[in-house]
């Protein structure tokens, strides 16, 4: 596989969720208040201005408010989920909260974080009424899979951002025609979970026995790293960058030097994915990860 070109500073988006809270299964702790602030501060200075964060990731939102208050041209994003997504008025409330918590004037984006959403009988006319309130540029749908995203678009075409995992393991979506066309049509996609929540960051020699199940394809991604000359970030971003729907990679880091790693990554890694088993569903989705 030849990736197509290096990674443009605005395809990243910086997630926040790591910064606020502890999240991920690679994470034991989450930064301090100070340490996230540098990592923010990093982001900015290497050219990133897309930043994902929700209300319930912690203290995220008011972290990337400390941040990013001087920065004209940032681009929020952030979510709505539980009860509060087929009703307006929490809708806006929530909105409101996150412009006054991220100090912005209006946000980039709002993603509906429950697919579901998008089955109400009023979920067309609600999206109007939200992009009417002049609070957010774009709204969409954070997925979990292809037919997630699929059903949202057809049920509402004013949705035009959109969220979707897909990682070098996983594959389900890589020759995506649904998404190439939502791409080609002027949507905005972009990948999260790239790393698996760090999972295949991890040493896998020093895996504990939940962690079993993702032990050798682990191994595989390490070796064939190994054998290129490159990281496993490089492979990961390489997949990533390959992708033809792809607008945007959604990354996290824990520090500086963690995000450095991976937005100066080698991302034309060459690589011949036959030496990589790809992962049932099971294990790349981390909503079945305790079944």
């Amino acid at each position: 596989m030849k990736p197509s070109g290096s990674l443009a500073k605005t395809d990243w988006v910086l997630g926040s969720a790591n910064l606020g809270m502890k999240y991920g299964i690679a994470n034991d702790s989450k930064p301090t208040r100070n340490q996230s602030k540098k990592i923010i501060t990093e982001a900015i200075r290497n050219g990133i201005i897309k930043f994902d964060t929700a209300p319930a990731y912690g203290e995220a939102e008011e972290i990337l408010g400390e941040s990013l208050q001087y920065l004209v041209s940032a681009q929020v994003i952030t979510k709505i989920s539980g009860n509060q997504q087929d009703n307006f008025e929490a809708i806006v409330e929530s909105l409101r909260s996150s412009l006054e918590k991220t100090k912005q004037k209006k946000l980039y984006g709002l993603l509906f974080h429950n697919p579901e959403i998008v089955k109400s009988q009023n979920f067309r006319s609600l999206v109007r009424r939200v992009l009417d309130t002049g609070l957010v540029e774009k709204i969409g749908v954070s997925g979990y899979t292809e037919v997630d995203i699929l059903s949202a678009k057809e049920k509402c075409d004013e949705l035009s951002l959109f969220q979707v995992p897909e990682n070098i393991l996983d594959r389900r979506l890589m020759e995506s025609d649904g998404l190439q066309e939502i791409a080609r049509a002027g949507g905005e996609i972009h990948v999260r979970s790239i790393f698996l929540q760090g999972l295949l960051l991890m040493d896998p020699h020093r895996f504990h026995a939940t962690l079993r199940p993702w032990e050798q394809a682990i191994i595989d991604l390490n070796k064939l790293a190994s054998s290129l000359g490159v990281t496993v970030i490089d492979l990961c971003i390489s997949y990533v960058k390959s992708l033809k729907w792809s607008s945007g990679t959604l990354i996290a880091a824990s520090s500086t030097s963690s995000l450095l790693a991976i937005i100066q990554g080698n991302c034309m890694v060459k690589y011949d994915l036959s030496y990589l088993p790809k992962l049932p569903d099971k294990l790349v989705d981390p909503r079945r990860w305790n079944e």
